[in-house]
């Protein structure tokens, strides 16, 4: 008995029509990684499948005459990731897409489709979603809203001081602090002097330098004790109290 027969050829192609070694097979006859060649009965109805990324392409078709190719296509892209800051410079913060994740930035094999792109920094979550079509390649900036911000504590004639100072919740120094890095929003700034806070708020964009000066009032004061004809009595004076914003005592009179 002469059974004709069609010789039959599957193989599998990524987005980009390149061979991939990932498995191929005709259901119920034979299987293989890339490609498989068998003999078929001419005539029979079968089914070709590639499997690759969770997806699987799958078609029917009748074998006739002597050779039937069939190439199936897995629709893949593929998403070039990177992390940056406010000011747009690459950082080696994590950054990961469709399971795949890297430190600064990251490149994924990904099916066609939408996609979001997460990068992590400061303890925060930032992400950003991407369309990508078959067989295309996308680059994709997450950018993390930073912001730089730079403190210092002055007196009341402009002069810096060493008084404790502090961006509330970031950092903190004697004089001066920054320039630290932050995310963009509402910050407060609070210099210590004489016991007493002195206070400044401030708002910083994306990418934006902000330096806060606190100015502590301060002011000098000389006391002088004399007599009704203008004469100093300093070395009769046991004690001078001042009451004001501050209540200051002193031995003697002082002098600026």
């Amino acid at each position: 008995v002469r059974v004709n027969t069609t010789r039959v050829v599957v193989a599998v192609v990524d987005g980009f029509g390149r061979p991939r070694g990932w498995p191929v097979e005709i259901a119920g006859v034979a299987g293989g990684n890339g490609s498989l060649a068998v003999e078929l009965v001419e005539g029979g109805r079968y089914t070709a499948r590639a499997s690759a990324l969770g997806f699987t392409n799958a078609t029917e078709f009748t074998a006739v005459g002597r050779e039937v190719v069939i190439t199936l296509k897995i629709p893949t892209a593929v998403v070039k990731a990177r992390a940056v800051d406010g000011f747009g410079q690459p950082r080696d913060w994590p950054v990961e897409v469709a399971g795949a994740a890297g430190n600064g930035s990251v490149v994924a094999e990904v099916l066609a489709g939408r996609h979001v792109v997460k990068a992590y920094a400061f303890g925060k979550e930032f992400a950003k979603e991407v369309e990508v079509a078959p067989g295309r390649e996308v680059e994709v900036e997450v950018k993390v809203p930073t912001a730089r911000i730079t403190a210092r504590v002055i007196d009341g004639f402009g002069q810096p001081r060493d008084w404790p100072i502090e961006v509330v919740g970031v950092a903190r120094g004697s004089g001066a602090v920054g320039p630290v890095e932050v995310l963009a929003g509402n910050y407060t700034v609070r210099a210590t002097a004489f016991g007493r806070e002195f206070v400044q708020q401030t708002v910083v964009g994306v990418g934006q330098s902000a330096e806060v000066v606190v100015r502590v009032p301060t002011a000098r004061l000389s006391v002088a004790v004399v007599d009704d004809g203008g004469q100093p009595l300093d070395r009769y004076v046991a004690g001078v109290e001042l009451a004001g914003p501050l209540s200051l005592s002193f031995d003697k009179p002082p002098r600026d």
